[in-house]
């Protein structure tokens, strides 16, 4: 082989690799905290749509469609994410509480359960994030509801992926603002 056969192999096999894919991650957001009895509150593994169940960010869904990014990816698989992220929404707005997912080593006897089942979390067709869940709080506190539904939307601030990712987690936020109304 020569000298120039071998330099064209390096550069074919340099440009055959592709670039580190960009990380993204939801973070919790600030809001207002609740005055309230302590208690535990344990957040039980939320459902979360199976097309979400991938390492590319969902980033649009027009018609029948689901667009993916190109090389942006999700951390973390984002139903371990969302959990950890709303657990810490939930513990800034529930100061007095102790608030932990079930997926820890750490139990808390007689703590209060949540059940959410998140049936849309995402860009609609518009490009705003749509997060549309049903929760169920055990055991029941006063006159609520034993399903509490919940519908936000939030647009995000531009059209990249990190601007959805805010929304996204804005979105996570408002979830959780929801949540600690409902267990006060």
């Amino acid at each position: 082989m020569t000298r120039r056969t071998a330099l064209l192999l390096l550069l074919l096999v340099g440009a055959c690799t592709s670039p580190d894919p960009v990380l993204y991650t939801l973070r919790a957001t600030q809001g207002t905290p609740k005055a309230g009895a302590s208690r535990a509150v344990v957040l039980r593994r939320p459902s979360l749509p199976r097309y979400l169940d991938r390492n590319a960010i969902v980033t649009g869904m027009p018609g029948y469609k689901v667009e993916t990014s190109g090389g942006e990816r999700w951390a973390e698989p984002i139903g371990s994410m969302f959990a950890r992220v709303l657990v810490q929404d939930l513990a800034q707005r529930l100061p007095r509480s102790t608030v932990l997912n079930d997926q820890t080593a750490v139990t808390l006897p007689n703590a209060t359960g949540i059940d959410l089942d998140v049936q849309e979390f995402g860009p609609d067709g518009t490009g705003a994030v749509v997060l549309r869940a049903q929760a169920a709080i055990e055991p029941p506190r006063g006159p609520a509801p034993p399903v509490l539904p919940v519908r936000i939307v939030v647009r995000p601030a531009g059209a990249t992926t990190a601007d959805l990712v805010a929304a996204m987690s804005e979105a996570t936020g408002q979830l959780a603002d929801a949540l600690a109304a409902a267990l006060r």
